[in-house]
């Protein structure tokens, strides 16, 4: 197993599952709700859709080359990002199988140079043309997407269902659409964006990720990456100066506790808040104390109206 591949925890756990059956990510739990009924689901995928004969999905991995198709960090954020975009899930339907996220529609107000130091991701890499209308894709995506599906794509239409794609792409858009930029709507379908992706990827390119993630949470409508919210509200309850962003070493102060409280997660009273001065580290942000659930809403609201520390009264 690469490095990659070891540094990516929740990868990492959900290909490790696989070995067993059936494949469930246990820690990246979420609600949804069918016929006024809360009910309990989990992630699970079975082996076999995608791996003929019961093969190992390891080799198809390191077959698919990984670590050539994304620059991460050592300590990504992306996992924490994604349970909380699986925990603002909702079914629509247990037999539909479709699902409706509760906080799209949100854009990033941030420069990306912002975005990548404070989710600690290089902007290096292949980077996709984008901008407050649309994503701009540089070749023709009829053409790319009829190699990918082995079929015409409608011209006028440039979807098609991930079922067309071969074993191992179609391991890779599961975790592309689930994981590396998780979206509540056509994670069965492979759209333009998507074979943009694997057209570079397989073409051994580096991609810029952090831009990948940038123009997900600046695109308008439903379709927007819900993240874009969590992170601009991440920094409107902090002291950062977005205006005039320096990449050279800023110093940003930010209170794990406000932080959380913003976000929506129960944390216990603290006496003492020590802010986090290394943006690299902000996935320390999100690590949640077991006894979390213990807390109420009245010190939950008491502790979100205090100030953040370093800020102007």
């Amino acid at each position: 197993m690469s490095d990659l591949l070891r540094s990516l925890g929740f990868v990492h756990t959900y290909i490790s599952s696989i070995h067993r059956e059936p494949a469930i990510i246990n820690h990246h739990r979420y609600l949804g709700h069918f016929d006024q009924r809360p009910l309990a689901f989990q992630i699970r995928i079975d082996p076999h859709e995608f791996i003929p004969f019961g093969m190992d999905i390891m080799p198809l991995i390191s077959a698919l080359g990984w670590e050539f198709l994304i620059n991460l960090p050592a300590q990504p954020a992306c996992p924490e990002l994604v349970k909380h975009f699986y925990s603002n899930l909702r079914c629509l339907g247990i037999q539909t199988k479709r699902f409706s996220t509760l906080v799209y529609g949100h854009l990033l107000s941030i420069p990306m140079r912002a975005l990548s130091i404070i989710l600690g991701y290089p902007s290096t890499g292949l980077a996709l043309s984008h901008t407050s209308e649309m994503w701009k894709f540089d070749f023709n995506l009829h053409v790319e997407g009829s190699k990918f599906s082995g079929q015409p794509v409608d011209s006028s239409f440039e979807v098609f269902p991930a079922s067309r794609l071969c074993p191992k792409l179609r391991i890779f858009h599961y975790f592309l659409t689930r994981v590396l930029l998780p979206r509540g709507y056509s994670r069965d379908q492979v759209l333009p964006l998507d074979i943009w992706v694997l057209s570079h990827a397989t073409a051994g390119q580096k991609l810029d990720y952090c831009s990948l993630l940038f123009g997900a949470m600046i695109s308008p409508g439903d379709g927007s990456l819900p993240f874009g919210g969590i992170v601009t509200s991440l920094l409107a309850n902090t002291n950062i100066n977005i205006s005039g962003f320096r990449s050279e070493s800023p110093t940003i102060h930010l209170s794990a506790r406000n932080v959380l409280t913003c976000l929506g997660f129960h944390v216990p009273p603290s006496p003492t808040r020590t802010p986090l001065r290394d943006p690299s580290n902000l996935g320390l942000l999100f690590a949640l104390n077991d006894s979390s659930s213990e807390s109420s809403d009245e010190e939950l609201e008491a502790d979100s109206n205090s100030p953040v520390p370093g800020s102007s009264q």
